[in-house]
């Protein structure tokens, strides 16, 4: 098996074998990802392969229009698949992964500004974390 950097707050929980085991199968894949719109064949995503970890902070960064909304879209099982031709794997935990799973277990913060501009995105995480949990409760 090929050892693989998982980070420093994944490192402190690997004590033994069987728990680094654990900790890699914790993991979003794409592989070979391709999107192409059917209406002017124009290649929006190609050949992106990526991986985010759990205890890892993952980011997407390129220029406007690089992808990165589409990709995420893509991942979050977000785009329609009339819109154009979408090839490639998404796996969690080593298996081919569903809308359903997706949406329980993944959410993203959109590029909207609809969060406050001087908070961070952790800072808009954590008001939304709050707001949701006032609506549950």
């Amino acid at each position: 098996m090929t050892s693989v950097d998982k980070g420093p707050l994944v490192e402190k929980l690997i004590e033994d074998k069987q728990a680094e085991e654990v900790v890699q199968l914790k993991t979003l894949e794409w592989r070979n990802i391709n999107y192409t719109l059917y209406k002017n064949n124009k290649t929006i995503l190609d050949q992106c392969s990526g991986i985010a970890r759990e205890g890892d902070i993952t980011a997407l960064i390129g220029s406007s229009g690089a992808g990165k909304t589409s990709l995420l879209n893509l991942l979050a099982h977000k785009l329609v698949a009339s819109t154009g031709k979408i090839t490639g794997t998404i796996s969690f935990k080593n298996q081919k992964i569903n809308k359903t799973k997706m949406k329980n277990i993944s959410s993203y913060l959109r590029q909207e500004d609809i969060f406050h501009v001087n908070l961070t995105p952790r800072g808009s995480t954590e008001m939304i974390k709050k707001f949701l949990n006032l609506l549950l409760t």
